[in-house]
């Protein structure tokens, strides 16, 4: 599959990988421990897909213009 092997994504898939019976887990976005880390994409939270991506990216740019004191537009 073309998709799986430009992303690396297991067998195509779009969406986290969960086993069964797993609940749906949802990231912060950041780490404490390593300032000015932020994390944005599509396997950040539930369901997964384009509008997640663009949902933690934006996400992402609110917290480094916050860690930098700039206005947010």
């Amino acid at each position: 599959m073309t998709y799986e092997r430009y992303t690396n994504a297991y067998r195509g898939s779009w969406m986290s990988v969960m086993s069964p019976g797993d609940k749906m887990k949802t990231y912060s976005g950041f780490l404490e421990s390593v300032s000015g880390l932020y994390f944005a994409g599509h396997r950040i939270m539930p369901p997964g897909g384009l509008p997640t991506a663009l949902v933690t990216g934006r996400k992402a740019a609110q917290m480094v213009c916050h860690q930098f004191d700039v206005m947010f537009r």
